[in-house]
């Protein structure tokens, strides 16, 4: 009995992990602000944030509910 070839699903199952975190240049760059005010929404705990090595990650999620807010 042979198997049906499957998809490469290995990038797939990646890509909502690549999607999810940004950084904070590219949070700046989605919002079309600089990094520094993303910090001071970092100051100020309008965003969450998560330190991976040397690099601070956001949420994709909170980042663009900062367009709602302003």
């Amino acid at each position: 009995m042979t198997e049906a070839p499957c998809p490469d699903n290995s990038r797939a199952s990646a890509e909502p992990f690549a999607e999810e975190f940004l950084t904070v240049r590219e949070g700046a760059a989605l919002l079309r602000i600089s990094e520094g005010s993303i910090r001071r929404y970092l100051t100020l705990k309008k965003l969450r944030w998560f330190k991976v090595g040397s690099r601070t990650l956001l949420i994709r999620s909170d980042v663009l509910g900062l367009v709602r807010e302003v």
